[in-house]
């Protein structure tokens, strides 16, 4: 559908400025105004919209350092809005985006926008909510039986379309 043809052209763009030998600086300034915008179903599969914004860096860099595009200290404010969906075909590897299977999974996969629990509100051990839940399921399915194997087969939230302002 177009939501693959969008994320197979992003994917298209970053292997192109892969094979020129350019990179993006991936400095990240901040983090603000995250929102669960809403949680849909396509299908019979859950969409989560999650809205935010970010100051970043906006700096590529050809093989030798060279900047071919924007300054080291060219600060841009970027607006993300991400339907994300539980795996996909299409997803992520250690270099960013793959159109390998959906087995793949690397640095770039996220969970639900409001994870909860764990947080200032003086609960939980200092982790993130997402990690103490996925280690207390963890420990429940070994509990029960379930097999490490099965426990990595669980289904991780990838990223489907993102756009960008």
């Amino acid at each position: 559908g177009c939501t693959e043809d969008a994320y197979r052209m992003l994917l298209a763009s970053v292997r192109e400025r892969a094979a020129a030998g350019v990179s993006m600086d991936s400095e990240i300034l901040s983090i603000d105004d995250v929102e669960l915008t809403a949680a849909r179903f396509l299908e019979d599969d859950p969409v989560l919209i999650v809205s935010f914004s970010a100051q970043q860096i906006n700096c590529l860099r050809d093989k030798v350092g060279n900047i071919v595009e924007g300054a080291a200290d060219d600060i841009r404010a970027v607006y993300y809005l991400w339907a994300m969906v539980r795996e996909r075909d299409v997803g992520f590897d250690d270099d960013g985006l793959s159109d390998a299977g959906a087995d793949e999974s690397g640095g770039h996969s996220r969970d639900s926008a409001k994870d909860g629990g764990g947080g200032a509100d003086g609960g939980g051990d200092g982790r993130e909510g997402g990690q103490k839940r996925d280690e207390e399921a963890a420990a429940a399915g070994h509990e029960a039986g379930e097999t490490s194997e099965a426990h990595d087969k669980k289904r991780e939230w990838k990223v489907m379309e993102m756009v960008i302002r």
